[in-house]
């Protein structure tokens, strides 16, 4: 199958699940192509899979946002003479749109799409993404549309209006695969059909993370490798390590905090108000190797997600997946998709959003019954490979393309 992926930005290290599904279908004999509307990371942070699988040749960026209007400008009339001497057909049927809807944006991405054969599927990450893929079914470049919903496009700023779009996308797409029952609920809430919604759920490549059983007798090592914004909820997480500090002085040896983001001083200056310093450390971000040895290191994976103030909320944190795959217990939040990931009292246990004291209580249970690591690292790990492998989510995905593609 030839499958465009239409994502927002690429690469992008917060994505991984993107990138998994990426490579997986190029492993199955897929021929994979990348059509992004920003630039993602360019620097070191890139991961290895990139190069490896020459993904940034198979890339294509539509609308280049951030570069000056003479540059765009520029830029669109290239690709618009570009366009017509590859395809002059679709260009006019692009004018066409362009004319009934009052816009020039398609002809952005005229060029990436003139030269190329037909797709069998528009792959959208993220609803908005979906719009491209409705145009290039209109166009007669994709034959259908799969659009996969995450979260936020689903939370953060909801209003009626969006309500509609996503209702006229349905009419327009072949298939919705939101990535949590929490989310499919919610599409099918707002009216989209049922026989055009089915979970499919995001994984981790197993190969890269192996179990191990932590050991017991030493004070507890706390993790949380998250981007440092207000949703993934760090700075509860902190206020309830201090206090467990304050109940159990010798209890808990640290809390390593992975990742960076705007929050950070904001974090730091708290962690130094409760006099934490020297037992909370902030590593920045760090490559995928690097975290896997800070999971290693620890001995519960802390990630106290929360909705943000403008609605913002997680889908399932791949983090915790990988945690899980190590052997780590979760201690989690009851927030959007993550008690279909983290079984309360069954391989984590899991707090109210916000609420600094069951956070708290769920760490002092490691500490009061050591034993808990062990059987719920191992309940964890059979979890994931049940339910996260990507390579038998990528099997099932290919399954969904031919089933769509058949009608």
């Amino acid at each position: 199958m030839r499958i465009a992926f239409i994502v927002e930005s690429f690469p992008a290290w917060s994505e991984m699940c993107i990138l998994n599904q990426i490579t997986g279908l190029l492993d199955l004999g897929h021929d994979v192509h990348i059509f992004a509307s920003i630039r993602g990371s360019a620097d070191g942070r890139a991961h290895p899979d990139i190069k490896r699988y020459g993904l940034l040749e198979r890339t294509h960026y539509l609308y280049l946002l951030g570069e000056g209007r003479p540059r765009r400008i520029f830029r669109v009339g290239r690709s618009i003479i570009g366009a017509v001497k590859a395809n002059p057909a679709l260009v006019l049927r692009i004018l066409k749109h362009c004319a009934r809807e009052r816009t020039l944006r398609p002809l952005v991405f005229a060029r990436p799409f003139a030269g190329a054969p037909r797709y069998d599927i528009a792959q959208c990450h993220f609803g908005p993404s979906g719009n491209v893929g409705v145009l290039l079914k209109r166009f007669g470049l994709a034959c259908r549309v799969v659009v996969t919903f995450h979260a936020y496009e689903l939370s953060k700023q909801w209003s009626p209006g969006l309500e509609a779009a996503y209702k006229r996308l349905a009419e327009e797409s072949d298939l919705f695969t939101p990535v949590s029952e929490r989310w499919r609920g919610r599409l099918a809430a707002i009216g989209c059909p049922e026989d055009k919604l089915m979970v499919h759920l995001m994984g981790i490549d197993l190969r890269q993370f192996q179990f191990l059983q932590r050991p017991v007798g030493h004070a507890l090592r706390v993790l949380t490798v998250a981007r440092l914004v207000e949703k993934k909820g760090i700075e509860y997480g902190i206020r309830a390590l201090a206090l467990v500090r304050h109940q159990y002085p010798s209890a808990v040896q640290s809390l390593t905090i992975v990742g960076d983001g705007p929050l950070r001083q904001r974090l730091e200056v708290l962690v130094e108000s409760l006099r934490l310093r020297d037992c909370i450390h902030f590593t920045g971000w760090l490559g995928q190797p690097e975290v896997r040895r800070c999971m290693y290191q620890s001995d519960v994976m802390l990630l106290p997600s929360v909705t943000a103030s403008d609605g913002d909320q997680e889908g399932i944190p791949v983090s915790l997946m990988e945690a899980m795959a190590t052997g780590m217990p979760v201690v989690s939040t009851w927030h959007s998709g993550i008690p279909e990931l983290v079984g309360d009292g069954e391989t984590g246990f899991l707090a109210p959003e916000r609420d600094v004291e069951a956070l708290g209580g769920c760490l002092k249970r490691f500490i009061d019954q050591p034993l808990l690591l062990a059987s719920m690292g191992r309940a964890g790990r059979r979890f994931v490979e049940d339910r996260h492998d990507i390579a038998k989510l990528n099997h099932r995905l290919v399954s969904i393309y031919e089933r769509v593609l058949a009608g």
